[in-house]
């Protein structure tokens, strides 16, 4: 069985050198990850495709990754058929699904390149006619077909579809360039960061910290989410600016209605440096019209003249409900759900039209040494690095007996296939861990288990708030 790796449909239109280019792009970010999560896989690159063998046992992972690539317009399940001339290709073919259309409908969709002695019409209409005389109860349907029969033909190989999946699309990431994402870990910054990268835009990202190590603690799960399934093949950077005092000088200096706009240009001043030192060329952000005081036209346009930097905003007109829907869809939404509201929680009747003049007036009075001061303290990390830190700042006990304590396992089903469970493990996934606190014993230590780290410590520490005796299980260290 091979994986057959279709373009996305704007880089087939490119020139032949951007498209060479691009390719290649795509081939080392999934060399990358293959290299990692399935080794002994192989890659082929083509002209208009590629092709992965899948080393044994890992088709699963190589599925995954392939889904989740920029750059890639859809993924082929497919059996490669030894044939020779197209009667022998409709015989070997047509058994494979004669018992699958049998009492239905069905239409024949072959996808042919190079050179053959027939057509893709040619082909379609023989093995049609030939699984009708195996089906009888089967009928011909070239519009609301029950089921497709599909191959692919590339001059003398052939292959049965076995099944299609729908890729991100968009560009191979490296090749638009990068963006800083200021992810906040609410849901709107973690949607608009995964939209940039399904378009092909590498994301580094800057957290302005508002509630000390909690507000960190919260977001790195997501940050580290997106990284993992759709940015692996790079090696972005986190960028944690501590902005207390910078909202601290802003109270003391500020109208309490112009707090919302001037800390987000202050955000944005301090992004923009940020952005410089990590050569990128735009700022991404969550921001969507009309949805609180900030973000109506005059304030947004009163945020983007504090920087000559290009500001992305993905999310500009979608709705709020769309968004929580796309988090959901996407693995975000229980890591946003969990992540308090640090910039609403600090603005009272904000101005939905602040004035230029009262800004420069208000900026005026600012000490600017407190911006600089919090930029001098930011914390920069490599993303790949992210459950290292959960680890190492957690004050949680790491065990590697569980011996009285009950093993709960974090892990949701994608991440623990392959991995065998802790034995008498408790199944949990973080996602469900509010709505299921109840199933937890506080008279009995948990031991949290997952296989970086990061999920154990973060939700150790908010268990161990809440009254619960916790530690962070590492069996086998």
């Amino acid at each position: 069985m091979k994986f057959i790796v279709k373009l996305f449909a704007e880089i087939t239109i490119k020139s032949d050198s951007v498209r060479r280019k691009m390719v290649r792009q795509l081939y080392h970010n999934l060399h990358t990850v293959l290299d990692e999560d399935a080794p002994g896989s192989w890659i082929t690159r083509h002209w208009d495709r590629l092709e992965v063998a899948p080393a044994p046992g890992r088709e699963a992972a190589i599925r995954a990754i392939l889904t989740q690539t920029p750059g890639i317009a859809h993924v082929l399940e497919a059996e490669e058929i030894v044939y020779d001339g197209m009667a022998d290709l409709v015989e070997k073919v047509a058994p494979h699904y004669a018992g699958a259309i049998a009492g239905k409908r069905f239409r024949c969709s072959t996808q042919r390149s190079g050179k053959t002695d027939f057509t893709s019409i040619d082909i379609d209409r023989a093995l049609g006619a030939r699984l009708l005389e195996l089906s009888p109860t089967a009928k011909v349907d070239l519009h609301h077909p029950d089921v497709v029969v599909r191959m692919a033909i590339h001059g003398p190989q052939a292959w049965r579809i076995i099944t299609r999946h729908e890729g991100l699309g968009g560009y191979p990431l490296g090749e638009l360039g990068a963006g800083l994402s200021l992810i906040s870990g609410g849901f709107d910054s973690g949607v608009a960061t995964y939209l940039a990268l399904r378009r092909g835009l590498l994301t580094h990202f800057c957290l302005f910290r508002l509630g000390g190590e909690t507000h960190i603690r919260s977001v790195l799960p997501q940050v580290y989410t997106l990284w993992r399934r759709y940015a692996r093949s790079h090696n972005p950077r986190l960028v944690i600016v501590p902005f207390e005092g910078v909202v601290e000088a802003l109270k003391a200096h500020t109208d309490p209605g112009l707090l919302g706009v001037l800390l987000k240009r202050m955000m944005f001043k301090a992004a923009e440096r940020v952005a410089h030192k990590a050569r990128a060329g735009a700022l991404i952000t969550g921001e969507s019209l009309a949805q609180v005081a900030s973000q109506t036209l005059t304030n947004l346009n009163r945020i983007d003249s504090a920087i000559d930097m290009l500001v992305i905003r993905p999310l500009i007109t979608m709705h709020k409900q769309e968004i929580i829907a796309q988090a959901e869809r996407i693995g975000l939404a229980h890591h946003a759900a969990c992540t308090p509201e640090y910039c609403g929680a600090l603005i009272e009747r904000p101005h939905a039209s602040a004035s230029a003049g009262a800004i420069d007036k208000a900026e005026a009075a600012f000490p600017w040494e407190v911006l600089d001061q919090a930029l001098e303290a930011a914390e920069v990390l490599l993303v790949r690095n992210i459950p290292e830190r959960a680890t190492r700042t957690t004050s949680l006990p790491i065990v590697h007996e569980p011996g009285d304590g009950l093993v709960v396992d974090l892990r949701d089903a994608a991440e623990a296939a392959g991995h065998p469970r802790p034995e008498t493990a408790l199944a949990l996934p973080y996602a469900q861990l509010d709505e299921r606190l109840h199933e937890l014993p506080k008279d009995r230590r948990l031991m949290l288990y997952c296989t970086r780290g990061l999920l154990s410590a973060v939700a150790g520490e908010r268990l161990r708030e809440t009254g619960f005796d916790v530690a962070i299980y590492r069996p086998g260290e």
